[in-house]
């Protein structure tokens, strides 16, 4: 488990997430919107 905390912003939710697992949480989200066919920048 990781702890990840979200703000929500003007423009939509901040994560913040340990450096180390930023780049695997971000692969993760990418394929799992693409599957709702949802877009994530």
């Amino acid at each position: 488990h990781v702890g990840v905390t979200l703000w929500r912003s003007p423009t939509g939710l901040d994560l913040f997430v340990p450096r180390g697992f930023a780049l695997s949480l971000w692969e993760m989200l990418l394929e799992t919107a693409e599957q709702f066919g949802l877009d994530i920048s």
